[in-house]
């Protein structure tokens, strides 16, 4: 029963999670888009009402046909829970739960990790979908702060810095540049950045003083040893689901490449199809899956889509980290709170 309520309600989720994308294109303006959810929200409820009347109405004909009597009382009671929870959880998820952040420590020993980075600290984070901190600059601050109190080494985004328009990181250009770490801000591209285009979202992120890495590599260094940060772009353009756009090159990204590195790629899913047991990758970062905004009981409709949906996920010696976002495509967080991941490299 319980997983069937998550179902419902993780379905009303992604109708919901449609609605904006189909609106945005429309009118350009976030805030007419979120109204114009919360009020079909409103509609949904309505319908999520119908359902015990209709079983009700059901009960109530094979009563007639038996000659018994089926009472309206407990379908009515079901009928207002039902849009009580919906109601709720929403409002709940909209008002608090989005604003919500939780710092996730892991720590990762690695036998080839050189030993002058024993300790090196690498901050993740992900999906940042600008426009849904549109009039909530201050949430977006506070989030650069927290990032910024760690003094990590490196800060590694991997995409989705908008949602539709590269117009968003204008509006939040002066907080975004104050993300700071003493190897700098390492970024690659997610779906969502191919809407304005992927020209304009690396020109937008090298602006902000970030490196892009498309299909490229950085190295690091300390001292005499080294390490190096690959990225890819996009394992496809939104959109193109039905008929991929292979954008994301692997081999490009790993030229010149010796020794320990990390892979930057917005898809989790494209670990298991290129990295895992394939390459001599130690550890890939991602985001992407948002862990659909929702978690009740320790489940995720994210995890029914993807294999890797959140967290640390291991395969022999090979590590993969999906972070879940700080932004959000609807304006909803049930569960899941924005992450900022702090990663400990260890020698060992």
């Amino acid at each position: 029963m319980t997983k069937i309520s998550i179902m419902l309600f993780s379905g009303v989720v992604y109708l919901f999670a449609f609605i904006p994308h189909v609106i945005y294109p429309l009118v350009h303006n976030y805030l007419i888009m979120t109204t114009v959810s919360m009020i079909l929200l409103s509609v949904m409820v309505c319908l999520i009402a119908l359902i015990p009347h209709v079983i009700y109405f059901l009960a109530w004909m094979l009563g007639k046909c038996c000659r018994g009597n089926v009472k309206y009382a407990p379908f009515g009671w079901c009928a207002l829970a039902l849009a009580l929870i919906v109601t709720v959880g929403f409002c709940y998820g909209n008002m608090a739960g989005r604003w919500q952040t939780k710092q996730e420590p892991v720590e990762l020993s690695f036998d080839n990790l050189p030993k002058s980075f024993d300790g090196y600290k690498i901050v993740h984070i992900s999906d940042f979908h600008l426009a849904s901190f549109i009039g909530h600059e201050d949430m977006l601050q506070r989030v650069v702060d927290e990032i910024n109190a760690i003094d990590a080494d490196i800060v590694c985004f991997t995409g989705d810095l908008v949602t539709f328009s590269a117009s968003e990181v204008s509006q939040f250009t002066h907080i975004l540049k104050n993300i700071k770490a003493k190897d700098g801000v390492v970024s690659v591209l997610g779906n969502h950045d191919y809407y304005p285009s992927d020209t304009a979202m690396t020109n937008a992120q090298r602006g902000l003083g970030w490196r892009m890495l498309n299909n490229e590599n950085m190295v690091v260094k300390r001292g005499s040893e080294k390490i190096h940060i690959l990225g890819v772009k996009n394992e496809h353009s939104s959109g193109d689901e039905d008929n991929p756009v292979k954008y994301c090159d692997l081999e490009a990204a790993k030229k010149g490449v010796k020794g320990f590195c990390v892979l930057l790629t917005h898809n989790p899913a494209h670990w298991r199809a290129e990295v895992a047991g394939k390459e001599d990758i130690p550890l890939t970062l991602s985001g992407h899956t948002h862990a659909a905004q929702l978690k009740l009981f320790e489940m995720t409709p994210a995890s029914w889509m993807f294999t890797d949906a959140e967290g640390l996920c291991t395969e022999q010696k090979q590590h993969l980290y999906v972070n879940t976002g700080l932004g959000c495509t609807l304006p909803v967080r049930i569960g899941v709170p924005q992450e900022i991941t702090v990663i400990t490299l260890k020698n060992g």
